[in-house]
């Protein structure tokens, strides 16, 4: 009828240092994880503030005309002040457009690079969901059986 589950005296010390170590395991291996976590978080931030120091103006740029005079008079037909000052901002424009275009090239080669890293968060966050929820299933079962014994 009854029947009465006793666990053996002598091994109750064995069973809780056994438990005991499995919870210090497992909780070194979750800090292991904050701290993963923590450093990649900071690799972002510093990317993102590299990539944004970058953009503000610490690109290496050209320095002076990136043609002489005398280059630019083989394209010219009269030699006046009128000609060298649209040449002067031609020049400058191109030069302009050239910037716009590294910039953007920068933007979209940081962005590609932090989709990168984002993803792999990402699927480390889904190994730990996975994780968890085969946890949570265990302990349902576990706390089933518990209420079906009692």
């Amino acid at each position: 009828m009854f029947a009465v589950h006793v666990a053996n005296p002598f091994t109750a010390k064995k069973r809780e240092a056994a438990a005991d170590a499995i919870a210090l395991d497992k909780h070194d291996r979750e800090r292991a994880i904050q701290e993963a976590t923590r450093q990649n978080t900071y690799s972002t931030t510093a990317r993102q503030q590299a990539v944004q120091r970058d953009l503000d103006g610490n690109v290496v740029r050209k320095t002076g005309n990136s043609k002489s005079l005398a280059e630019r008079a083989r394209f010219q037909f009269e030699a006046d002040s009128d000609d060298e000052e649209m040449e002067n901002e031609i020049d400058d424009n191109l030069e302009a457009i050239d910037r716009g275009a590294r910039v953007l090239n920068q933007l979209g080669k940081a962005m590609g690079d932090e989709l990168d890293s984002q993803n792999k968060h990402l699927k480390r966050v889904g190994v730990k969901t996975d994780d968890t929820d085969r946890d949570i299933m265990l302990n349902t079962q576990r706390l089933k059986r518990i209420h079906d014994r009692g």
